[in-house]
């Protein structure tokens, strides 16, 4: 457990205790890996070798109407981390902070990429009953390299893969838990979604066509609020009710795709056996365009299962459907069925797997948007997979073998590629 990374841990642990009450009166100590515990200062490194065989994410279009082959290369990356941990029994305060600097052997317009990465989480209890959260993920970044990374906790994407141009993202969450009796606990949430490209709103791509850019259909931010309702109905079942409200506000007034939505749900964290946990969401959303006639009604369904390997791992499984924002400008939004998997584990005590995949399908549906109608029903199907196979030569220092690949298949001319990366690596904490 001990030489599992600090991010898969973390989220897989939080994914298991959904079962439990939320945390509450200096139980911080929980959040931490084992490798990191009474350690405040963390820092790590990254170093890793690899093969790109689509640099510029060049799309079947692309290849069969100008006849642009896909640029390849061999690339450098450079990841120093360091995190620090501080606590008491009723406070925690945790910051990440990642450096990624990429050198790409043959890409002659511009040989480097960067990332910088923050992450912020403060919490405080005040009582037993009563705890406040403060959370920010933060990421200055330059694409078309890392916009993959980008997600949420259930593998969903919040930054479109096919654009590319600089990026900032950051999504900060203030949180109020409390608990009302024995078995009741509230929690009421804000949340602010900013995403802003450098790229301008028209860009000549590779093929020398002049095109929208990435800040005409993804530049927005976002107000979400939230309030959710936890009852203890016996030691083994939670049940779960709520109501998620957001307000997207597009910066590009011409795109016309700002709305006001809602989430209405009930659901059920039950624990199956002594590690596994099952999650069953299931409600119903709607969304308001603000500048078109459009009001769509949808079903909303989150579906999850984390459960611990024994003592060798853990893995966990998803399911999601919902309404997405799009980057297709006729169209105000796709219907999105997204499918995810993990798996964290040790062959040996001294060699762990960790795979990661997602499949994401999207359906345009043209009959609810004017502008839509002359192009038709369209799909768009995204594949990510990760393969990292790690030696650990010490409890701290590892060394590394993996494979990702992206595959998207678009019924919009120009939106579909695929992508492999194989690489090796070495990394560890000091």
């Amino acid at each position: 457990m001990k030489k599992a990374s600090f991010l898969g841990l973390l989220v897989v642990g939080v994914l298991l205790l959904g079962i439990a009450p939320t945390v509450l009166a200096g139980a911080y100590d929980e959040l931490l890996p084992d490798a990191v515990k009474g350690r405040t200062f963390v820092p790590s490194l990254k170093l890793r070798w690899e093969f790109d065989d689509n640099i510029y994410t060049t799309t079947a279009a692309q290849e069969a109407n100008f006849g642009v082959e896909p640029e390849e290369s061999w690339k450098l990356y450079v990841e120093p981390k360091i995190d620090i941990h501080w606590l008491t029994t009723a406070s925690y305060f945790g910051l990440t902070y990642q450096y990624s600097f990429i050198w790409y052997a043959d890409r002659p317009d511009d040989d480097t990429d960067m990332a910088h990465d923050v992450n912020a989480d403060v919490r405080h209890s005040f009582s037993p009953s009563v705890e406040v959260i403060l959370r920010d993920v933060f990421r200055s970044s330059e694409e078309p390299e890392v916009a993959e990374d980008i997600v949420t906790a259930g593998g969903i994407r919040t930054v479109s893969l096919q654009r590319n141009g600089d990026y900032l993202y950051n999504r900060v969450t203030a949180g109020l838990n409390l608990k009302t009796g024995n078995r009741l606990w509230w929690n009421w949430s804000y949340s602010n979604l900013w995403v802003d490209f450098d790229e301008p709103e028209t860009v000549v791509d590779v093929t020398g066509v002049v095109r929208r850019g990435a800040s005409y259909f993804l530049d927005r931010m976002a107000h979400i609020g939230a309030v959710k309702a936890q009852y203890l109905a016996t030691p083994q079942s939670k049940i779960n009710l709520g109501v998620t409200f957001t307000d997207t506000d597009y910066d590009s007034d011409a795109l016309m795709k700002d709305s006001m939505s809602w989430i209405g749900f009930a659901g059920l964290d039950q624990n199956l056996a002594k590690s596994c946990v099952g999650s069953v969401v299931v409600g119903w959303e709607n969304r308001d365009y603000d500048d078109i006639d459009l009001s769509q009604d949808s079903p909303f369904v989150d579906l999850s299962l984390a459960s611990k390997l024994g003592k060798r791992g853990n893995g966990r499984v998803g399911y999601r459907f919902a309404l997405d924002e799009t980057d297709q400008a006729a169209y105000a939004f796709e219907e999105l069925h997204t499918i995810y998997a993990g798996v964290n584990a040790f062959l040996a005590n001294w060699t762990s797997l960790h795979v990661n995949t997602s499949y994401e399908i999207g359906s345009y549906d043209s009959k609810d948007v004017v502008a839509a109608r002359a192009f038709g029903d369209r799909d768009e199907n995204v594949w990510l997979l990760g393969i990292v196979l790690r030696q650990h030569v010490t409890k701290d220092i590892y060394v590394e073998g993996g494979y990702r690949r992206t595959d998207v298949d678009s019924d919009f001319l120009g939106s579909d590629y695929d992508r492999n990366r194989y690489f090796v690596g070495v990394g560890g904490i000091f």
